[in-house]
Parts: structure tokens; sequence; C-alpha cells
């Protein structure tokens, strides 16, 4: 029996060690130098969470307070 909780688990983790890695896929001093609303954490689970919307259509379901 596969164990989904497990699986997300493992996923975060790889997110979590991918994000404090940043600089290795990124061009350093361009790419995540600033502190943003939307940080490369949030970016890659909002992208593997995507339906077939739009990315302005799938951006504010995720974030809905957006524009505030």
């Amino acid at each position: 029996m596969i164990n989904h909780t497990n699986n997300l688990n493992v996923l975060n983790q790889i997110i979590n060690e991918t994000t404090n890695r940043i600089h290795n896929f990124t061009n350093l001093g361009h790419d995540f130098t600033r502190n943003r609303k939307l940080p490369a954490k949030t970016i890659i689970k909002t992208i593997l969470n995507m339906w077939n919307n739009s990315l302005n259509a799938e951006l504010f379901d995720t974030f809905p307070d957006l524009n505030d």
C-alpha cells in the first residue's frame, strides 16, 4: 500500500533542500536576491499544485489577496 503522507513528507523535504540550495539553480546576484512576496518555496509548491488554468488564474486562486 502506498503511504501518501510519507510521499508528501519526502516531497516537502526535497523542496526544502532545493530552496536551501537555491543558489545552485539560479543566476548569482540576480535571481531571488530580495525578500519577495513569493519566495522560491512558495513558487515551487504553487507550480506543482497547478491545474490546467492560466498562470494568472492559478495565482489568483492560490493568493486571492495578492492585489492588496
